[in-house]
């Protein structure tokens, strides 16, 4: 059983164990008393009073002896608040960007994406900006759909996927009316 006065560490380490030799106490507030006590309370070990009280805000273990005073708290609160109030008011950065997350795509085939899709740019005379219009995506969506399903076929070549211009001249009158 321990009945005497701790350092810091010794009680920091009987607070992370959640010991059961340890009790709280609110000091009683007078008239004359400091206004700093509702926001701390005096520790005790084994019912014997410690040179140490704890922030009931941030759970921080602030020394404090009666023949001092009450220095230790008021400046303890002055860091406390600031930490509280720049946390409510400082946005975070992920506030602003999303975190990257890291691609399941191997990075081999997003390289010979990127130069098939500069080649179709290249050859056929295309904006850049194509790759990201909605008709785009939906026919490569389509494709690739298509590729999941075939996949275990003996050979699909891209050209018996994709329809020949004459079909597609015919049917877009049916589809789209301009």
């Amino acid at each position: 059983m321990v009945s005497k006065l701790l350092t810091r560490t010794p009680l920091e380490q009987l607070f992370k164990k959640n010991d059961t030799s340890i009790a709280l106490k609110k000091v009683k507030q007078t008239d004359h008393g400091s206004s700093f006590w509702p926001r701390f309370s005096l520790v005790f070990v084994n019912d014997v009073g410690q040179n140490f009280v704890i922030c009931d805000k941030c759970r921080t273990i602030v020394t404090y002896k009666s023949s001092t005073g009450t220095g230790g708290l008021k400046k303890h609160l002055a860091s406390c608040d600031k930490i509280t109030l720049s946390n409510t008011t400082q946005s975070i950065i992920t506030t602003y960007y999303t975190a990257s997350k890291p691609s399941i795509i191997p990075e081999k085939i997003t390289k010979e994406v990127t130069n098939a899709y500069l080649e179709f740019i290249a050859l056929a005379g295309r904006p850049f900006e194509i790759v990201s219009r909605i008709g785009f995506k939906n026919m490569l969506e389509t494709i690739f759909k298509a590729g999941k399903i075939t996949a275990n076929s003996q050979s699909t070549e891209i050209s018996d996927l994709l329809p020949h211009p004459t079909t597609v001249s015919r049917k877009v009158d049916q589809v789209y009316s301009f």
